[in-house]
C-alpha cells in the first residue's frame, strides 16, 4: 500500500511539488526582500529632502510594501485572479468561446446584442 504523500492522482508526488513549493517560497521571500530594500533606498534618497519626512529602516519599508499590498493589491495577478478572474466567464481573451457563455453567445447572444443596438439607436434623440 502506498503512503498518501508518495502518490498523487496525477502521478506526481512530493518529488514534483515539494521543490516547486520551496522554490516559490524562496523566490517570493527574495522578491519581498529586494523590493523592500529598493523602496527603502529610494525613500531615503528622495523623501527626506523633498518633504522633510524621516528616513525609513528596512523593516519599515517592508511594512509599507505589505500595507500597500493589503490596501491596493498589486505585485502581479496572483493565482486566484489568474484562474478565476472576471475574464474567466467572458467572451474575450483565451477563454473566448468556451463553456456556457461561449455557447450562449454563438446561439443567441449576438442576435440579442444586435437587436439591442438597433433599439438603442432608435431611441437616441436626433
Amino acid at each position: 500500500m502506498h503512503h498518501p504523500l508518495h502518490h498523487h492522482p496525477c502521478g506526481r508526488g512530493p518529488r514534483f511539488w515539494l521543490p516547486r513549493i520551496l522554490g516559490g517560497t524562496l523566490l517570493g521571500a527574495g522578491f519581498v526582500a529586494a523590493v523592500g530594500a529598493l523602496l527603502m533606498l529610494l525613500w531615503n534618497a528622495l523623501v527626506p529632502g523633498l518633504f522633510g519626512w524621516p528616513h525609513l529602516a528596512y523593516w519599515q519599508a517592508v511594512g509599507i510594501l505589505i500595507l500597500a499590498r493589503i490596501l491596493f493589491g498589486g505585485f502581479g495577478r496572483g493565482f486566484h485572479r489568474k484562474f478565476h478572474g472576471p475574464m474567466d466567464h467572458g467572451m474575450h481573451g483565451p477563454w473566448a468561446g468556451r463553456g456556457a457563455w461561449g455557447e450562449w453567445w454563438k446561439e443567441k447572444g449576438r442576435a440579442d446584442f444586435e437587436t439591442w443596438m438597433k433599439e438603442r439607436e432608435g431611441t437616441k434623440a436626433p
